[in-house]
């Protein structure tokens, strides 16, 4: 019965090694847009200014009945 514990951890240098080299995964880069290109960028546009509209509609319903906002209600 083997009794030494196993490392079950991986440093990055064992997992590059494991893959071998023409593989894709391992020529995985981040790449900086410039700023022209990063202000064009609206990946949440299409879906949060319909909520955001709806929130701002639900919070303006709540202050004329005179009830306090969600964030300031308490418990009794």
């Amino acid at each position: 019965m083997n009794t030494q514990p196993v490392d079950l951890f991986f440093s990055a240098e064992d997992v590059i090694d494991y893959f071998p080299p023409e593989d894709p995964l391992t020529h995985m880069t981040c790449e900086v847009l410039m700023c022209e290109k990063q202000a064009l960028q609206t990946p949440f546009k299409s879906y949060l200014s319909d909520m955001l509209a709806l929130v701002k509609k639900e919070a303006a319903e709540r202050k004329a009945l005179g009830a306090l906002p969600l964030y300031e209600r308490t418990l009794p």
